[in-house]
């Protein structure tokens, strides 16, 4: 359905950030595997821009500025999609309950009406 297809294609999105974000890191010559964590937490925290240029750039001679905007663009857009993946599953989530509930009491109301006819 299109609930699945749509969280299906978010939780890609969030995997294709991290994959983006180690590349990015790679090419500041920076070990991926120890600022990822560095970079998602500062991220998490929303501490912005500024904290990323800060920390990449005691890490690296090679200039960050734009890197670390971009990395908080894509940040923001994995954010976006995250919480629009969980909005669609809640809503498929409720659509499977209130479906549920709805389909016995049809059915009940269907076989009272034939037997009364």
């Amino acid at each position: 359905d299109i609930w699945s297809y749509l969280a299906g294609s978010m939780a890609e999105a969030a995997e294709d950030f991290d994959t983006w974000l180690s590349t990015c890191l790679k090419a500041l010559e920076l070990d991926d595997e120890v600022y990822c964590g560095y970079v998602t937490g500062i991220l998490d925290e929303e501490e912005g821009v500024e904290a990323l240029v800060e920390i990449l750039g005691e890490a690296t001679t090679l200039p960050v500025g734009d890197t670390c905007s971009e990395i908080v663009e894509r940040w923001q857009r994995k954010t976006e999609a995250d919480n629009a993946r969980r909005e669609a599953e809640r809503k498929a989530e409720t659509l499977a309950k209130t479906s549920a509930s709805l389909i016995p009491a049809m059915l009940t109301s269907t076989a009272s009406a034939s037997n009364s006819s």
